[in-house]
């Protein structure tokens, strides 16, 4: 009789230990999902600057410089206004996301300016500290991925 009772116990453990391995597995699926598109507040790569950027032969040299000899992977595409600052009718521009200035900062980011790709820190005039503070904020705000070619891709 001893038996059959630690048998019935077991058997009855066996489908709840999965139910909670299951409800485990969703909660935690749930959570990676809602958390992931809740925690990024980027916006969506312009098509108009991903096209100017990957149509440009010395755009994508300097991507592929950034990509090999930098360590850059992603990049927020977006509009900038004379002083570097986000407006939707401004120049297209491109910042390399890292965690502090690039060591050339003329490199760090590019806006499009007169049909080339230029420094946004000359086109902008801005200061090291704002071009640091922009290529900080890219890592949250990437909406793009630098490949080996330089070309970009939205994420």
């Amino acid at each position: 009789m001893e038996g059959s009772g630690n048998g019935q116990a077991a058997d009855f453990r066996l489908p709840l230990i999965a139910a909670g391995a299951i409800l485990l597995a969703t909660l935690v699926g749930a959570v990676v999902l809602l958390g992931g598109s809740s925690s990024s507040k980027a916006r969506a790569a312009p098509a108009r600057c991903l096209s100017l950027w990957n149509g440009d032969p010395r755009a994508r040299a300097l991507g592929s410089h950034n990509f090999s000899g930098h360590g850059y992977e992603l990049t927020e595409v977006t509009y900038v206004d004379g002083a570097g600052d986000p407006s939707p009718r401004g120049s297209c521009a491109v910042v390399f996301a890292s965690p502090s200035l690039d060591p050339e900062p003329f490199v760090a980011a590019r806006a499009y300016r007169a049909g080339r790709w230029v420094s946004l820190r000359a086109f902008a005039g801005l200061t090291d500290l704002r071009l640091a503070e922009l290529q900080s904020a890219a890592r949250e705000d990437a909406n793009a991925v630098l490949r080996s070619d330089g070309t970009l891709a939205p994420i």
